[in-house]
């Protein structure tokens, strides 16, 4: 049995500003880039939409997850199949 190389595409979110703008498609660096800025700032309203659900981010940064599976947590579930 071999290593197979898997070409992965990442996963992107669409942006939105409080009034509910839309800022940009965005992937899982940026976003942790976005939830520092509103930590820093102490923004509130800012959210994404993944797979057509709300997801709000808070003024410190921290987001419930989606209900769907995908929204960048790649890493996290190959880490369980590590471990």
């Amino acid at each position: 049995m071999a290593v197979v190389l898997k070409m992965i595409k990442m996963p992107t979110v669409d942006l939105f500003s409080p009034d509910g703008e839309f800022l940009g498609t965005i992937n899982e660096y940026e976003f942790y880039d976005v939830r520092v800025q509103i930590k820093k700032q102490k923004l509130d309203g800012y959210y994404v939409v993944f797979q057509e659900e709300k997801v709000k981010i808070d003024k410190n940064g921290k987001f419930y997850p989606p209900k769907q599976r995908g929204m960048f947590d790649f890493i996290t579930r190959k880490l369980i199949e590590l471990f």
